[in-house]
């Protein structure tokens, strides 16, 4: 590569989180290395619940992450994933799955919500594949985005008296987020 201009490259469109990229540390007039995802600090977070663990909590927030003092948790998307079994009865839901997360005098407010519409959808139609799969890439509420605190934790809630369709095995909730720290903003 020592023989090769910058330019004369063959460009990487998708580069993989532990990538490694050139870079001039202006400060010390030195050349450096850094990894891709230092420059866009993304971090995933998965966890699967059993039906039974989901029907178990209804009506109380389940931890997904713990929040940090001095740092904001911003979450940036939601996945939920369904494993369904097509050979069980189908009945509709009349609930919805939140993700939720206390900011400032607001307690429990929703980040993200699957709704109850979609649930079944996703329960109903989506047989007979064995996954379905639900994606939202903005936050819940406000469209013009919304306010968030230091050290809150995020929470998985299944509304009081969850009837989850009995086709739905497992529900995976993945998110995409950062951790913004206020003393180096």
């Amino acid at each position: 590569m020592s023989n090769k201009k910058v330019s004369d490259l063959t460009a990487l469109t998708a580069p993989a989180e532990d990538d490694v990229l050139y870079i001039v540390d202006s400060s010390l007039n030195a050349s450096r290395k850094i990894v891709y995802s230092d420059l866009f600090p993304i971090l995933t977070y998965s966890k699967t619940y059993t039906r039974a663990e989901v029907l178990a909590g209804a009506g109380s927030n389940q931890l997904l992450i713990s929040g940090q003092v001095g740092k904001f948790m911003v979450i940036n998307e939601s996945y939920y994933m369904f494993t369904l079994d097509c050979t069980a009865t189908y009945t509709d839901t009349t609930k919805n799955l939140t993700l939720r997360q206390d900011t400032g005098g607001i307690p429990n407010e929703t980040i993200s919500q699957l709704p109850k519409t979609k649930i079944n959808i996703m329960a109903q139609d989506e047989c007979p594949n064995d996954h379905a799969l639900y994606f939202r890439d903005l936050p819940a509420g406000d469209p013009n985005g919304r306010v968030y605190s230091t050290g809150k934790d995020l929470n998985f809630f299944a509304q009081s008296g969850m009837d989850l369709p009995p086709r739905v095995t497992h529900v995976t909730i993945k998110v995409r987020y950062q951790i913004i720290d206020q003393t180096t903003f």
